[in-house]
């Protein structure tokens, strides 16, 4: 049971926020907009982890180093960075203004990701 329930924490934090912003979506130009820039914000989550996992933790912990791999921590943020301002960009050139709603979704889905994590971790402990 314990099993489920992170699983369901995690998916109602990734996708439990595209029905509620949906409504608020008149084209589907804007809709398409909106799920582009979401799945790009869960991409940047994921190479999050990834980076964070394999470039930092990792090394510290079975390396025995207190240094990491500076210039795959620069380009994991670089891949990130490139990867929302490409989305941002693209969105804003097609729906201008209005880009604000997938905005205020991509804060909420790292709000959401946060709570999640949180509880997962306080549940280890």
């Amino acid at each position: 049971m314990h099993f489920v329930k992170n699983n369901i924490l995690i998916v109602l934090a990734y996708f439990g926020s595209i029905p509620i912003f949906l409504p608020f979506l008149n084209s589907e130009q804007e809709k398409i907009v909106f799920l582009v820039i979401h799945f790009a914000t869960l991409i940047n989550l994921f190479l999050l982890q990834y980076g964070l996992l394999n470039y930092v933790i990792k090394p510290m912990l079975y390396d025995n180093s207190t240094t990491s791999d500076k210039t795959k921590i620069v380009l994991f943020i670089v891949i990130k960075f490139s990867i929302i301002l490409g989305a941002i960009i693209w969105g804003v050139h097609l729906i201008g203004n209005r880009i604000i709603i997938p905005i205020i979704n991509y804060v909420l889905l790292i709000f959401l990701v946060s709570i999640t994590t949180y509880i997962k971790r306080k549940e280890k402990l």
